[in-house]
């Protein structure tokens, strides 16, 4: 018997092969056949497909909303192990339509394509769904877990939905994970992620991390390596919005830093505002025609002005 039926679809299929296509047959979702880039023993191919499709039927779950063949929908791939170059070599395709889901169970990575702007693995243990997808927008509802999304496409295009917030994509890649009842934490390894809720939003750039609470949303973003003692402060000014700690923590305050203080202006007022612009300015100077009047006023075009100045210190 020749093995290229296996392989690539040529020839004719063995009886038993035949057999379990027609049984699958319904489960089909009609997506092209990749391309071939490499021949790999077909014994150990066919053996790593079976493992997967069996594990699947108890820890992989994807539901759909109806059958429509028109319904706008992303490519799932099951990926063989911990997410690397590798482990995307052994995987089983289906779809995750608008409306539908996808839950993973406790030994299972998905990798999902996001229309054509980029990807999102899935963690095990995760529950997801499809919210919207098109031109102007593509929505994922990300109800406990963890996701890692890479994504090259203009500002505010593809958009994760938590319990606590809405992550807004600048054009980046980051981590993103929540329990169910939305605590849980941003990590961003390159570009940035608004983080939004009514009344609050945060702004974390590449090399920093940011929690999520379900009392409050998104706290503020801090980078991996900031001060001990400023970490400290700012936590505890996002748990009880007590500021003195940030204020006694200035001195500590780096230029990349500022980035956190940027994000802290809206939360704060009076005096602990103009102390927080004042080591602001001493480190990174407002931009020629910002007056330090509208920063205080939080008028938008300045604090945007400034950003762009202090994003040249990461």
């Amino acid at each position: 018997m020749s093995d290229d039926y296996l392989w690539d679809g040529s020839g004719d299929p063995p009886a038993d092969v035949a057999r379990l296509e027609t049984l699958l047959a319904p489960l089909r979702h009609g997506a092209p056949r990749p391309a071939v880039v490499a021949r790999r023993g077909v014994g150990s191919l066919a053996a790593a497909a079976l493992l997967v499709v069996a594990a699947g039927a108890a820890a992989w779950s994807v539901g759909r909303m109806g059958t429509r063949a028109d319904r706008p929908s992303w490519a799932i791939a099951r990926l063989d192990g911990v997410p690397d170059t590798q482990s995307r070599a052994s995987r089983v395709s289906s779809r995750l339509d608008v409306g539908g889901w996808l839950e993973t169970g406790e030994d299972d990575f998905a990798l999902v394509e996001v229309a054509d702007i980029g990807e999102v693995v899935v963690w095990p243990e995760s529950r997801i769904s499809l919210v919207a997808t098109g031109e102007h927008r593509h929505v994922l509802d990300l109800a406990h877990g963890r996701i890692d999304a890479t994504v090259d496409a203009p500002p505010r295009l593809f958009f994760v939905r938590t319990p606590s917030a809405l992550a807004a994509d600048l054009g980046c890649a980051y981590s993103l994970t929540t329990d169910e009842d939305g605590d849980g934490v941003l990590r961003v390894t390159s570009g940035a992620v608004s983080l939004e809720r009514p009344g609050r939003a945060a702004v974390v750039p590449a090399g920093a991390v940011c929690s999520l609470r379900a009392e409050r949303g998104p706290g503020t973003p801090l980078f991996e390596d900031a001060p001990v003692e400023l970490a400290r402060a700012v936590t505890a000014f996002d748990e009880s919005g007590d500021a003195s700690g940030v204020v006694d923590a200035l001195e500590l305050v780096r230029a990349v830093d500022t980035m956190t203080l940027w994000n802290l202006l809206p939360a704060t007022e009076g005096s602990v505002r103009d102390r927080l612009v004042a080591r602001m300015e001493a480190l990174v100077p407002l931009p020629d025609g910002v007056p330090r009047a509208a920063v205080l006023r939080l008028e938008r075009d300045a604090l945007d002005a400034w950003y762009d100045e202090i994003e040249w210190e990461w």
